[in-house]
């Protein structure tokens, strides 16, 4: 109906929790199915009408527990440090093609995802401050904030990042958490 897809953002994800052992088999492949072979699958669909169009842009959705080793959610992190070295690779492919791949690596967003987990805690109160309080900013961030890199790296004034991985974390990752920072079973983007 609109010709040949120009931008492509994956961002389905799973988050089983669990320290590896704890996973079970099933969560694991469920995990890898969703957010690594998802990413494969959209990318390997739109590439060759990016390809006959010599344009395009293709962000994954990584994040920052790909970089900061966080506990209880061991397959989601690997999954996520996999899609951030897929953008690497597929852009040392794809550049001189005319096609960009890019990554972007939140920290805690104000999400239904986060909403979600605290709602379910004993102390819902005490769970979303200390989600504030470990990021350097002093809160989590906003989808749309997150969003607007999305935006940035779709359009033409990115046009010399490919092969990069933004960090949108309030300085998190910087900050260098440390894991008994984070609550238990965390749903950090």
């Amino acid at each position: 109906t609109f010709g040949n897809v120009n931008v492509l953002v994956n961002n389905a994800a799973v988050m089983p929790g669990g320290r590896l052992h704890e996973t079970s088999p099933e969560d694991f492949d469920r995990c890898v199915t969703v957010n690594l072979r998802g990413a494969y699958l959209m990318s390997r669909a739109v590439i060759p009408g990016m390809l006959q169009a010599r344009t395009g842009s293709i962000i994954h959705m990584a994040s920052v527990t790909a970089l900061l080793g966080l506990p209880g959610i061991a397959a989601y992190s690997m999954t996520k440090g996999a899609l951030a070295a897929l953008a690497r690779a597929m852009s040392t492919d794809y550049a001189p093609l005319g096609i960009r791949v890019n990554a972007v690596s939140p920290g805690t967003i104000d999400s239904p995802m986060l909403h979600q987990f605290v709602a379910a805690q004993t102390d819902p109160v005490q769970i979303r401050k200390a989600y504030d309080d470990m990021h350097p900013i002093g809160r989590v961030g906003t989808i749309e904030e997150v969003a607007n890199v999305f935006v940035f790296l779709a359009s033409d004034e990115a046009s010399f990042v490919t092969g990069a991985n933004y960090t949108v974390d309030g300085g998190l990752s910087v900050k260098g958490e440390q894991p008994q920072d984070k609550p238990a079973d965390s749903p950090v983007s």
